[in-house]
């Protein structure tokens, strides 16, 4: 097989690539000591890859104890963050800084939340505050929390519970934020709310997860217990208006909690583009339990691909390509994003 210039690769038949994930390419190395490789055409972690493809545009065979084909299998995928109509040839390095800026621009942020897992105040063990956690406001649309409270009284604020309460455990820390309502079921509702510093963006997804609890055994109050559950609900908004809701979808055991999952995907048209993002934490009452707890609040944004046909799931609007390495994996293909005319060598 003639030399080639180990950084420069052949992707003249890339919309063919693009349209037929089964379709391969292959890559040689300038000294012709793996002769063919032949990569996958799917883009998945962009970072794993982009080390390897720099370290052959370089003329190393292997910078992990690794070979590439060994490398490439832990990879998984690579390189189709090419648009479709790129032809002729790529510079590797240019393309493995691609590769890079293509990974971080499709990895989450995470949002800060304030006091996201309600460790402040800190508390000894098996006691709590009766007002807000710092942070978070109470969320009282019926006007069923009286404004001075007390032990016995409903109340929103932190908890330090015991293992009694929850056996396992809480999911992070020791304390947890809670929404207690002693009035009749179906009184109203009640619970936390942190309106946040980031604004509402477009063609982004976010992920709002929230860890719920149904607490078991005493209260540290005598003669109070936590028997039955009251319901929840999850919310996250943006301007004032609700854009995700889990209204009490979970079964949750007596003393456990499970996670609530919320996801919005915004457009460029939603009204309510630019304005803040808002947490609510919520007791509905309405069943025999007296309280809900709320720990290791997280909220994520991830930026969809800018032209993409619409906002919401890309799977959906643009289809997915089989990864032949694994065929139960379908990935999405973020086209269009990138400006393939920076690579050409």
């Amino acid at each position: 097989m003639p030399e080639t210039d180990s950084s420069i690769v052949d992707l003249t038949d890339i919309q063919g690539i693009v349209a037929q994930a089964s379709e391969l390419f292959n890559l040689t190395d300038s000294d012709n000591a793996f002769g063919s490789i032949t990569f996958p055409s799917i883009l998945d972690r962009a970072s794993s890859i982009s080390q390897f493809v720099r370290s052959l545009a370089a003329g190393q065979k292997d910078t992990t104890g690794a070979s590439f084909e060994e490398q490439l299998e832990s990879a998984e995928t690579i390189l189709t963050a090419l648009q479709p109509s790129l032809g002729g040839i790529v510079d590797l390095n240019k393309l493995a800084d691609l590769l890079k800026d293509i990974d971080s621009a499709n990895s989450k942020i995470n949002i800060p939340i304030e006091n996201a897992g309600f460790e402040d105040p800190a508390q000894e063990d098996f006691t709590f505050t009766v007002e807000p956690p710092p942070g978070w406001d109470v969320y009282d649309p019926n006007d069923i929390i009286p404004d001075v409270t007390t032990d016995d009284s409903s109340a929103t604020g932190v908890f330090n519970p015991s293992l009694n309460n929850y056996p396992g455990g809480v999911p992070e820390g020791d304390n947890v934020g809670y929404s207690f309502l002693v009035d009749p079921v179906g009184s109203g509702e009640a619970g936390l709310s942190q309106t946040l510093d980031t604004l509402l963006a477009p063609n982004t997804r976010y992920t709002l997860s929230v860890a719920v609890g149904n607490p078991t055994g005493d209260d540290p109050v005598p003669g109070i217990s936590f028997p039955g559950f009251s319901g929840y609900r999850v919310e996250l908004l943006a301007g004032g208006q609700v854009l995700a809701v889990d209204n009490n979808s979970l079964h949750i055991p007596e003393g456990e909690f499970k996670t609530s999952k919320i996801t919005y995907t915004s457009s460029a048209t939603d009204t309510v583009i630019g304005q803040s993002l808002e947490i609510r934490l919520i007791n509905l009452l309405q069943g025999p339990g007296i309280e809900v707890d709320f720990d290791d609040v997280q909220l994520t944004a991830k930026a969809l691909p800018v032209g993409s046909k619409s906002s919401h799931n890309l799977s959906e609007e643009h289809g997915s390509l089989l990864n032949p390495l694994h065929p139960s994996s379908n990935l999405t293909l973020p086209l269009g994003a990138v400006d393939s005319s920076s690579l050409l060598g």
